[in-house]
C-alpha cells in the first residue's frame, strides 16, 4: 500500500489538516497521536504503510522505526521538524513544519511529500 501513509505527531491540529490535504492528493493518512498509538493503529489493522511522517523528537520513534523497517523495507521516512533539533537514524528526508496552516503551506508541504514517496532519499 504505497499510497497508505502513517502521521505521528502530538498537535492533533496538525494531524487533521495534513491528513485531509494528503487524502485529497490521492494519499491515504492514517493519523496517530504518538509512537504508542501508531503501533496499536498498525496492529489492530493489519496496515502495511508506503511511508512514514513523524516528529522524530518523540519518545521511541527511532526504535519504532528501525522495528518499523524491519517488517516494511520499503517504507519512506519523514522527520517533520518545528526548528533545529537532532535527527534519529533510518529517516529518508527532512521536511519542516509549516509556522502556519494555509492554502499555500498546505500544497507545499503535500508537493513536498510526493517527491520523497516518489524518490528515495532527499533531504529538504
Amino acid at each position: 500500500m504505497d499510497r497508505a501513509i502513517l502521521l505521528i505527531d502530538t498537535d492533533l491540529g496538525f494531524l487533521f489538516w495534513l491528513g485531509q490535504a494528503l487524502d485529497r492528493a490521492g494519499y491515504e493518512a492514517f493519523p496517530a497521536k504518538g509512537i504508542p498509538d501508531a503501533i496499536a493503529l498498525l496492529a489492530d489493522l493489519h496496515l502495511t504503510v508506503g511511508s512514514v511522517i513523524l516528529n522524530c523528537s518523540l519518545p521511541g520513534a527511532e526504535n519504532f522505526i528501525a522495528a518499523l523497517r524491519q517488517s516494511q523495507n520499503h517504507l519512506k521516512v519523514i522527520s517533520l521538524v518545528e526548528h533545529e533539533q537532532s535527527l534519529i537514524s533510518g529517516i529518508d528526508a527532512v521536511l519542516c513544519k509549516p509556522s502556519e496552516i494555509n492554502e499555500h503551506s498546505k500544497a507545499e508541504l503535500v508537493k513536498m511529500v510526493q517527491r520523497v514517496v516518489t524518490f528515495k532519499s532527499m533531504a529538504m
